[in-house]
C-alpha cells in the first residue's frame, strides 16, 4: 500500500527543490489530487503566457504523474496524461510496475516508491516536456470549426473531438451545457482554442477533485487532436444556448495534421 501522505510531502519537496509551489491540493476517497507549477514560462500567443507545472494523483495503490500547464489570463490548467513525459507508478506485492505514455516499461523489485516517484517528477518538469506541452496548446490557434466540417452544429465539434477517448463520453455529457455556454460567451478566439478553454473554464469551478482532473485530462487530450486520424462522431441531439437540436450528421470530421 502506498503511503499518501508521504507522496503529498516528496511531491512538495520535489516541486519547492524548483523553486515551484504547488497551486492545488485535494483528497477524496482515499486519493490525493495535487497540482504544482515552476518557473518555466511560455507563451502561446501574445500576452498569453502559461507556465510549466506537474499534476499528480496518488491512490493507495498507484500514483500518476503527467505534464501540467496552467495558463495565466484565465487560470485554468491542462493536464497532458498522454505525453511521452507521463508517468504512472503502480505497487502491486513486492514490485513496482512503470508506465511510460501507457506503456509498461520496467519493473523494479521491492516496495520503495521514493526513487521511481523523485524521477517521474523530474521527467516531467524537463524543458522538452513543457516545450512539447505548450506546442500542443498553441496548435488549437490553428484550428477553426470551420476546418472541421461545413454546417456542424457546437456539439458536433465537442463529441467528434472526443471520440477517440471514449472514457470521456459520460463526462462530456454531465457537463455539455456549461461547457457549450462557456464556449459560445467568448467568440473571439479560435474554436478548438476556445473549445479546450471551456473545457478548462469548466473544471476551474468543479468542486469534485476526481471530476476536475478527468476534465483537465480531456482538455489536454483535446489540445493534441491536431496528431489524430479522421474522427467519426456519435450521432447526438441537444438543445443548447444559441443553438437548436439538429438532424445526426453522418459524415465525418476532418482533424487536419
Amino acid at each position: 500500500m502506498i503511503d499518501v501522505d508521504r507522496i503529498r510531502a516528496i511531491f512538495t519537496e520535489e516541486i519547492s527543490g524548483r523553486s515551484g509551489n504547488v497551486m492545488d491540493e485535494a483528497e477524496h476517497q482515499g486519493r490525493i489530487f495535487m497540482r504544482g507549477v515552476i518557473p518555466r514560462t511560455g507563451d502561446v500567443r501574445p500576452d498569453d503566457k502559461v507556465q510549466a507545472g506537474v499534476a499528480l494523483k496518488a491512490t493507495p495503490t498507484s500514483i500518476s504523474l503527467y505534464p501540467y500547464v496552467f495558463r495565466h489570463v484565465c487560470h485554468n490548467g491542462l493536464i497532458f496524461a498522454h505525453s511521452t513525459e507521463s508517468r504512472k507508478l503502480f505497487v502491486e506485492a513486492d514490485s513496482i510496475f512503470i508506465e511510460v505514455d501507457g506503456n509498461l516499461e520496467g519493473v523494479i523489485s521491492g516496495t520503495g516508491i521514493e526513487k521511481p516517484l523523485r524521477e517521474a517528477v523530474e521527467d516531467c518538469c524537463t524543458a522538452e516536456a513543457f516545450k512539447a506541452s505548450t506546442h500542443k496548446f498553441r496548435q488549437c490557434l490553428m484550428m477553426s470549426p470551420l476546418r472541421f466540417h461545413q454546417g456542424n452544429p457546437l456539439t458536433r465539434i465537442l463529441y467528434g473531438s472526443v471520440n477517440k477517448l471514449g472514457t470521456y463520453h459520460k463526462l462530456v455529457k454531465a457537463y455539455l451545457s456549461p461547457i457549450m455556454e462557456e464556449y459560445l460567451a467568448h467568440n473571439d478566439e479560435p474554436g478548438m482554442f476556445r473549445m479546450v478553454n471551456a473545457v478548462t473554464a469548466v473544471a476551474r469551478e468543479v468542486r469534485n477533485p476526481a471530476l476536475k482532473w478527468n476534465l483537465e485530462c480531456m482538455a489536454g487530450e483535446m489540445a493534441m487532436l491536431r496528431n489524430m486520424p479522421m474522427i467519426e462522431p456519435k450521432p447526438y441531439r441537444a438543445d443548447l444556448p444559441n443553438e437548436k437540436a439538429r438532424e445526426p450528421v453522418t459524415s465525418q470530421i476532418a482533424v487536419l495534421s
